[in-house]
């Protein structure tokens, strides 16, 4: 079953670093030296509620169920995926007031910018996408189409046609005629 999931709404937030959970908490022994409690640290509080002030009122609706959602992050490499949904996730749960239990279906994806020795945080980012609700059994196989995925697919297509007009085309005024057609019908194609 090829599943095509489509966003209600989207969050972009350029320039802004998940917190990982690796930083979420302070962890306190007992006599033994075993760790026995854990307090949310003061980072990550500040964080978290810095978060939330960037958050629109009107993203989702206060104590929703159900929830699919689709998270993106643009992080340094040594950044585990995993690690970085958290504190977004409580920064959603917070400002919307849902518990996030109700998270059932979660599409995440990590793209990589920079090294820890090679910073450029500037170019972090988080989406967050509110996805249409759908429903899928647990026999089900599900193939999901990754957006990003298919526009390689069609990047390599128009370059192999490209190439082709190249090898055929005798001048420049040709080629770029040729290019300029060739896009303009590729255009409507997909449109249509």
């Amino acid at each position: 079953m090829t599943l095509e999931i489509k966003s209600e709404k989207e969050l972009y937030f350029p320039g802004v670093t998940p917190k990982s959970t690796n930083n979420l908490f302070y962890w306190w022994a007992d006599k033994k030296g075993r760790a026995t409690r854990a307090m949310k640290s003061k980072h990550y509080k500040n964080w978290r509620n810095e978060f939330i002030k960037l958050l629109p009122d009107d993203f989702m609706a206060p104590n929703s169920r159900d929830i699919h959602l689709y998270i993106e992050v643009q992080i340094f490499k040594e950044f585990d995926l995993d690690n970085t949904l958290k504190a977004i996730i409580d920064a959603l749960q917070i400002k919307y007031k849902f518990n996030d239990n109700e998270i059932v279906y979660l599409v995440c994806k990590k793209f990589v910018v920079g090294t820890f020795h090679s910073m450029r945080p500037e170019e972090h980012y988080i989406r967050i996408r509110l996805l249409e609700k759908f429903q899928v059994s647990q026999a089900e196989d599900i193939h999901l189409c990754d957006i990003s995925t298919d526009q390689k697919l069609l990047l390599n297509e128009i370059l192999s046609m490209m190439f082709t007009m190249v090898a055929k085309t005798k001048n420049l005024g040709e080629l770029q005629r040729n290019i300029w057609a060739y896009w303009s019908n590729f255009i409507v194609s997909k449109r249509g």
